[in-house]
């Protein structure tokens, strides 16, 4: 539950006062979600694949498929967004099987019922189709292809897409949030949750606060911010509500170091999740010179070798926050 002076804090908040803690919801355990964008497409697909025991649907906007970098910056920049005939979707899969045998990511039998949603802008030069064509054959080892739903017909740029707010929608530039009169917060939300989520006509009513990210990461490792985002509905603002959670991770250039909360606000998440009892978090990647200067998620290996497993230090904090969502305290 949210306390008293996270409320102070959320309503009247100052920038030298340190954020609160994330709050305990006693919220669902059985319906946990991820999704994200480019990027934060890429680490949702990670943190579908490493929690698949705790994660029950994803949904992944100008992403690629597990692994896809193994680790190499180059491969990352060439096969995983522009070269997507280099990606061996095999290999990758296999990768995925042998990585369950020593417990770095869940059993993968975890996934065959999970709900998936995939998207590709038509006008996407940045991650093109192909990269994202090649997850939906990678998760075709994994998940029933009936809860998988494609959308590939929308003439957007790299972006996350709206019906209300952002750039043109064939734009491919900062904020990376376009208006394409199509609500995807919405339809990842009411694909993964079962279909009949009320749609959204008015603004978000609950409680958006700051908090602290540094009891679930040692942020001077430089890997994120010292500072994440969460949107609680005023139905879920108790320490044991069983609402649905959901985790909205940013794409590069997305994060609090550049924009603030402009993703968390911006993006439609809040205004569905008020009218169907979710609760939002939007963890927040770190820009660190040189090997990260965009603030992305790593989906290449700037955190080390393990990025994409539950021993990595952005995979084990965005699990910590999840877990403090779930608890009654």
């Amino acid at each position: 539950m949210l306390p008293f002076f996270v409320l102070l804090f959320a309503m009247e908040g100052t920038s030298n006062a340190l954020p609160p803690p994330l709050g305990g919801y006693g919220a669902d355990a059985e319906q946990v979600s991820v999704s994200g964008f480019s990027s934060g497409g890429y680490m949702a697909v990670q943190v579908h694949v490493a929690y698949s025991k705790t994660i029950m649907g994803v949904g992944v906007v100008g992403g690629g498929p597990y692994y896809c970098a193994q680790a190499n910056v180059v491969t990352a920049m060439t096969a995983c967004m522009q070269s997507p005939s280099l990606i061996n979707v095999e290999l990758l899969q296999q990768i995925t099987r042998d990585a369950q045998l020593d417990n770095t990511i869940d059993p993968v039998s975890n996934m065959e019922n999970d709900m998936v949603y995939l998207y590709s802008g038509t006008k996407d030069i940045t991650v093109v189709k192909g990269v994202v064509k090649a997850l939906v054959t990678y998760y075709s080892d994994f998940v029933d292809q009936s809860n998988v739903k494609k959308v590939f017909n929308k003439p957007s740029g790299h972006a996350f897409i709206t019906d209300n707010y952002g750039n043109g929608c064939a734009t491919s530039m900062g904020p990376w949030i376009n208006n394409c009169s199509y609500n995807q917060a919405y339809e990842i939300l009411n694909h993964i949750y079962g279909g009949n989520l009320l749609k959204p006509d008015s603004s978000a009513a609950g409680i958006f606060y700051e908090f602290d990210q540094t009891e679930f990461v040692d942020i001077t490792k430089g890997v994120m911010n010292s500072a994440g985002y969460v949107y609680v509905p005023s139905n879920c603002n108790s320490s044991n509500s069983n609402c649905k959670v959901h985790v909205s991770l940013h794409g590069c250039r997305q994060g609090k170091s550049f924009m603030e909360d402009k993703y968390a606000l911006h993006t439609g998440y809040n205004e569905v999740a008020d009218l169907n009892d979710i609760i939002v978090i939007y963890p927040q990647a770190n820009a660190a010179p040189v090997w990260n200067p965009n603030g992305c998620w790593d989906w290449w290996g700037y955190t080390g070798i393990n990025y994409a497993s539950n021993l990595a230090d952005q995979m084990k904090a965005i699990k910590g926050m999840i877990d403090r969502v779930l608890s009654h305290t």
